[in-house]
């Protein structure tokens, strides 16, 4: 698909057929605000100089076009400029053309019996994209024979970049049992009772996208703590079989997630509070979809804002609304949907916390843990995989610079074994 069978132009459009019968019709002014060469673009840092735009609005008819003998590239000669493009990146980016090449995604719904991926720390690097691609498919793995140390934890989250910012004076947080001082700011997350299955930080902007947790300390003398994980997208999978009403209820109605919090549990300079205070407001469903597939969960219902009175729901909708919003609270705390687990050291859990809602059960007196966690941002996660992609591409930087993921995907696996 990506190779040129025929190659032709007019005045202001090259005409592309492949040899899978596909044609591209690119305009002359696409391509020319689309040149890669260093009369116009700086290769060092990847960015068009100031004498592209002039050059771009100008226009120019197309003289003549060629290809090279291995059907790779192709030049467009202009009256003013000759400039040379990458075959397969311009099939790429013809969406219509290239609709058939990204192969469809469908996410791993699961419940308490499945199987999830384990991978052992030693091979986080040579296994990069196999876990990120699990962590992709099942929104969750667990890595054994992780060290008990920070590091560990940074180094691991950071083979996909800097952890996320935290508005704390850390941004790798300590859970601990007995952390009194911490109670006073967030009891939620920090006492001793049953905490419900939740995303986190649903009432930012942007939530975070994966959340690490590493235990580095456990006695459990009388009973254990038991965590839990539940695949948020299965159980709104099944809300939409069973509750088609509600479910679009869910996904359509924005609830108002909101934190108010004037301290934080990490010791820090007394003059430096003002920094990590925050207040915070946003409107959004529980459930955001993309197209007919789910995108993002939300759920925190102890950071609940209610809803605008603005909506004009009258009360039998609202009582609808909330009823739902408790049955899919209830199903993600259900046992049967869950991945119950007693968290000890020497295995981190890594999950998609825009997918996979974490809980856990109540603490004895008796036990005592300490777990280390860090985020990693949306951005983050999307880059390191467009760098993947781009080196699994083989093609030069200038190429893989502005490409759509869905454009550098195809790219990455345009190359299939006979």
């Amino acid at each position: 698909p990506f190779k040129m069978r025929a190659l032709s132009h007019c005045r202001d459009l090259v005409k592309i057929v492949w040899e899978d019968g596909v044609q591209s019709n690119v305009t002359s002014t696409w391509l020319r605000a689309h040149v890669r060469d260093s009369r116009f673009f700086e290769l060092n840092s990847i960015l068009y100089r100031n004498e592209h735009l002039p050059f771009v609005a100008k226009g120019s008819p197309i003289t003549s076009v060629d290809q090279t003998e291995d059907g790779e590239h192709f030049t467009v000669n202009w009256e003013d400029h000759s400039s040379s493009f990458n075959a397969s990146w311009v099939r790429a980016h013809d969406t219509k053309a290239s609709s058939g090449l990204l192969k469809s995604f469908e996410p791993v719904l699961w419940d308490s019996q499945a199987k999830i991926p384990t991978y052992d720390y030693s091979r986080k690097d040579e296994q990069l994209e196999s876990w990120m691609m699990d962590l992709k498919k099942w929104g969750m793995i667990f890595v054994s024979e992780t060290p008990t140390t920070e590091k560990a934890l940074r180094d691991f989250l950071q083979s996909i970049g800097a952890l996320a910012q935290r508005i704390h004076p850390v941004n790798v947080f300590t859970l601990q049992t007995d952390a009194k001082e911490a109670m006073d700011v967030d009891y939620y997350s920090y006492g001793p009772e049953y905490i419900s299955g939740h995303t986190d930080a649903s009432y930012y902007m942007q939530s975070p996208k994966l959340l690490a947790l590493l235990p580095t300390y456990y006695s459990a003398p009388k009973e254990d703590i038991v965590s839990f994980f539940t695949d948020a997208f299965k159980v709104a999978d099944d809300l939409r079989r069973e509750d088609p009403e509600g479910f679009h209820m869910l996904t359509t109605i924005p609830i108002r997630q909101a934190r108010r919090r004037l301290g934080v549990e990490e010791d820090c300079d007394p003059s430096e509070k003002i920094i990590y205070q925050v207040d915070t407001s946003k409107d959004i469903p529980i459930i955001s979809m993309e197209g007919d597939k789910m995108s993002l969960v939300r759920l925190k219902f102890t950071k609940h804002g209610g809803l605008n009175l603005q909506l004009n729901l009258d009360d039998a909708q609202i009582k609808k609304f909330y009823r739902t919003y408790k049955s899919f609270q209830d199903k993600i705390n259900d046992p049967v949907n869950q991945q119950a687990l007693v968290m000890k050291p020497g295995t981190m859990v890594v999950f998609d916390n825009q997918r996979v809602c974490h809980g856990r059960r109540r603490i004895h007196p008796t036990t005592a843990r300490t777990m280390l966690g860090a985020y990693t941002s949306e951005d983050q996660w999307q880059s390191r995989w467009r760098i993947v992609y781009g080196k699994k591409s083989g093609l030069e930087d200038k190429w893989l610079y502005g490409c759509s993921d869905e454009t550098l995907e195809i790219l990455a696996n345009r190359y299939t074994e006979s």
